[in-house]
């Protein structure tokens, strides 16, 4: 999926920060997964909060996911019932 620079879409860094964060990641541990500094990952945050109208990071994350810019993993199977 193409993340444009629309209002309530996010780039592709900004993208992944946001996915790092809701794995629990903190700022320091995403920007050493990312390769970058600790205040490039808050600009990337700051700017995602503001296309996304976010308050803080667990309001950008839920929107993500209430957008469909994230998706819940599916299993490939499911469990059956004797």
């Amino acid at each position: 999926m193409t993340r444009t620079t629309m209002r309530g879409s996010v780039t592709p860094q900004q993208y992944r920060a946001l996915r790092l964060m809701s794995e629990g990641k903190e700022m320091r541990e995403i920007a050493e997964a990312m390769g970058i500094t600790y205040e490039t990952v808050r600009s990337h945050l700051k700017y995602a909060y503001e296309r996304l109208g976010a308050r803080d990071g667990a309001h950008a994350v839920r929107l993500c996911y209430e957008r469909g810019i994230f998706r819940l993993p599916t299993t490939d199977h499911e469990e059956t019932r004797n």
